[in-house]
C-alpha cells in the first residue's frame, strides 16, 4: 500500500499535467458549472490551498474543456495556459496577475480541435508559445511584461510542447506545427530547418527529445525515428527507425543509452540504433502511460491507475513494486515528482504520495 501524505479536492477531473516544487504544487480543472478554467495552487508539504485563478471561457471541445498544458513554475511567477488560449502570468507567492493575454483574440487564432495543449517554454527571459494563426505560428513574449518580442510563421498549431537545445552552439527551440517539426532561432524567431515525415496525418502530440547531436521523434503514423544535426541543423533523413512503435500521445523518456516507450506494453530500445532490447506486455503496462525516469529507476503510471517502479540498471528491468492508485478512474494527467513525493490527480482530487514506500 502506498502511503498518501495528503489529499486535496479539485473542482473537476482534468487532463492537464501537475507541477510541483518543494513548496508549491498546481493542478488545473474546471469549475462545477463547467464555465471557467480553474488553476489551484497548494502547499506541497501539507496540501493546504494557497491561491486559485479563475478564467471564464465557454465553447465545445473533445475530451472536455479543461486546460491541457502543464503549469510552468518559475522563480517568482507561474505561467498558466488554458485550452481556449488564455495565457496568464501570475505571482508565485499569491497568484496575483502580472499580465495576461487572450491568444485567440489577440492573434486572430482559430481554436484548435483539442485546444492549446503545449506547455509554454521559458528560455532567455522569454515565454515561447505556439499560436497557430494566420499571423503567427510561434511567438516569444517578454517574461516581465508579456510584450511580444518576435513572431514566426503562419502554420497551423500542433499539440506538443517545445524544447530548447544548442546543437553546434545554435540556440534554438524545437517543436511541431501541424504537418512538420522544426527549429527556430531563440533570439530572432527565424526558422532554421524543417522535417516533414514520410507519412502524413500525425496529430503531433509527443514532445521531441534532443541530446547532443541527435533528435528523436515518435508518432502514430511514422513510428520512432532518430535524426542527426549537422552544424546545428537537423538533417531531413532519419539515421535509424523503429516503425512498429506508434503511440499517438505518449512521450518516451531517454535514460542513458536507452529510450523507454509505452505502446501496447513497455519497451526499451537502444537510443542510437533503435533496436528493441526488452519488452513487456504485462497487463499493468498496457494503454497510455506517463513515464518519469532517473539514472537508475523508471516510474510508470498507466491510464488505468497502475503505478510501477522499475530498476533499470540491468539489461532486463526489474519491478521493485506496483500498486493501484484507484479503480474506474482515467489517469491521463501527467504526475509530478519532487523531494521523494509523487503528486498525481486521482479523479476529482490531487494526492501526494510518499514514493519511498515502493522502492
Amino acid at each position: 500500500m502506498l502511503h498518501r501524505i495528503w489529499e486535496a479536492p479539485l473542482q473537476s477531473i482534468g487532463l492537464g499535467g501537475i507541477s510541483a516544487t518543494s513548496d508549491l504544487t498546481i493542478a488545473s480543472c474546471r469549475d462545477i458549472l463547467d464555465r471557467r478554467d480553474v488553476f489551484q495552487a497548494f502547499d506541497a508539504q501539507t496540501g493546504q490551498p494557497r491561491w486559485q485563478i479563475l478564467q471564464a471561457c465557454l465553447g465545445e471541445m473533445d475530451y472536455g474543456r479543461g486546460p491541457r498544458a502543464t503549469p510552468l513554475i518559475l522563480d517568482d511567477v507561474v505561467i498558466l495556459l488554458g485550452a481556449f488560449g488564455h495565457l496568464h502570468c501570475v505571482k508565485r507567492a499569491n497568484g496575483l496577475t502580472v499580465w495576461k493575454k487572450d491568444l485567440v483574440k489577440e492573434y486572430d487564432a482559430p481554436l484548435p480541435t483539442w485546444g492549446f495543449s503545449g506547455t509554454p517554454l521559458f528560455v532567455d527571459n522569454k515565454i515561447i508559445v505556439q499560436i497557430g494563426s494566420r499571423v503567427a505560428n510561434l511567438v516569444a513574449l517578454d517574461l516581465a511584461t508579456g510584450k511580444e518580442l518576435w513572431r514566426s510563421g503562419i502554420q497551423p498549431i500542433a499539440y506538443s510542447s517545445f524544447v530548447y537545445c544548442e546543437p553546434a552552439g545554435k540556440a534554438q527551440v524545437i517543436g511541431y506545427d501541424e504537418k512538420s517539426v522544426g527549429g527556430w532561432n531563440v533570439h530572432t524567431g527565424e526558422r532554421l530547418w524543417t522535417i516533414t515525415p514520410e507519412n502524413s496525418g500525425d496529430f503531433n502530440v509527443p514532445t521531441p527529445i534532443v541530446r547532443d547531436d541527435s533528435l528523436w521523434l515518435i508518432s502514430e503514423n511514422n513510428g520512432l525515428r532518430r535524426y542527426e544535426f549537422k552544424d546545428g541543423i537537423a538533417q531531413p533523413t532519419p539515421v535509424a527507425t523503429s516503425p512498429d512503435l506508434l503511440p499517438d500521445s505518449h512521450t518516451p523518456v531517454l535514460i542513458g543509452d536507452r529510450i523507454y516507450v509505452a505502446y501496447e506494453g513497455l519497451h526499451a530500445v537502444d537510443a542510437m540504433t533503435l533496436e528493441n532490447l526488452w519488452s513487456s506486455d504485462a497487463d499493468h503496462f498496457m494503454g497510455y502511460a506517463s513515464l518519469i525516469g532517473s539514472d537508475d529507476k523508471l516510474l510508470v503510471l498507466t491510464q488505468s491507475g497502475s503505478l510501477t517502479l522499475l530498476d533499470i540498471t540491468q539489461p532486463v528491468p526489474k519491478e521493485l513494486g506496483s500498486v493501484s492508485l484507484g479503480a474506474d478512474i482515467d489517469f491521463q494527467s501527467h504526475p509530478a515528482i519532487c523531494d521523494g513525493k509523487l503528486f498525481v490527480r486521482v479523479g476529482k482530487s490531487l494526492s501526494c504520495f510518499d514514493l519511498h514506500q515502493i522502492n
